[in-house]
């Protein structure tokens, strides 16, 4: 497969709901203009860079299409590059894995496709705000970490906290040196 779903079937979409947006002032949520009528709330309104090809007009979406997912790309190296950097890596290995992160085939397949790459993204933003945890007691990017993916896809959230919770357990375990007790309180946390 090409990838050109997102461009047969998703750009149709995009369009139609931000000419609705433009013409009606409001995200569309019904029309009588689908089949006999049906529910036709924007999709993909968990991807907040979804947000922005509709506030750049219809007209623009087309290019915003590839724009959007470079920026996503980026945006996912630069957040994995911030959790190796949390992870006292040097500046080598973190631009390094960044660039690896960014570029691996998970982000540049997926990228012909509107959902991997946000998936990519929320997952290193996800370590990062974990590590931030972790490392520095600083709580507050994990609840947005986990907003964002049950924003995107509610079914995520289990999968990814799967993963946290594997990558986490033993996270802790190291770092304080096999501690049960502040296992349970820094799960009890993140919980």
């Amino acid at each position: 497969d090409i990838g050109s779903d997102t461009i047969n079937g998703l750009y149709p979409i995009y369009y139609w709901n931000a000419d609705t947006w433009a013409t009606e002032g409001s995200i569309p949520s019904w029309s009588f203009a689908t089949g006999l009528g049906q529910n036709i709330m924007v999709m993909n309104m968990g991807d907040p860079f979804v947000w922005l090809m509709y506030l750049s007009g219809k007209e623009a979406i087309i290019h915003n299409l590839a724009y959007i997912e470079a920026l996503k790309v980026v945006l996912a190296g630069l957040a994995f590059f911030g959790y190796l950097k949390t992870m006292h890596l040097n500046n080598l290995a973190a631009i390094s894995g960044g660039f690896m992160y960014a570029f691996c085939g998970f982000m540049m397949v997926g990228s012909g496709w509107y959902l991997f790459t946000i998936e990519g993204l929320y997952f290193a933003f996800m370590l990062l705000a974990f590590e931030q945890f972790l490392q520095y007691k600083r709580w507050w990017l994990f609840p947005i970490s986990i907003m964002l993916i049950a924003m995107w896809q509610p079914v995520d959230v289990y999968l990814f906290a799967l993963c946290i919770a594997t990558y986490g357990t033993v996270r802790i375990l190291d770092k304080n040196n096999v501690d049960l007790k502040d296992l349970v309180l820094k799960q009890s946390q993140l919980a």
